[in-house]
């Protein structure tokens, strides 16, 4: 998400992927909603690449 294309590439290629980001931010803000009222406090990713 939080790489960058330059250019003109960049502003036209953004929006190609806006309703993907927006679903998948929804779902992220689900999880730490559903986190929040299990009352957890933090939430610690593992965030290592599997190849």
């Amino acid at each position: 998400l939080a790489h960058k294309i330059g250019g003109i590439k960049g502003i036209y290629n953004r929006a190609l992927y806006a309703e993907e980001r927006k679903k998948l931010l929804q779902l992220w803000a689900d999880f730490v909603d559903a986190q929040i009222e299990n009352g957890r406090t933090s939430i610690i990713g593992n965030f290592s690449r599997t190849e």
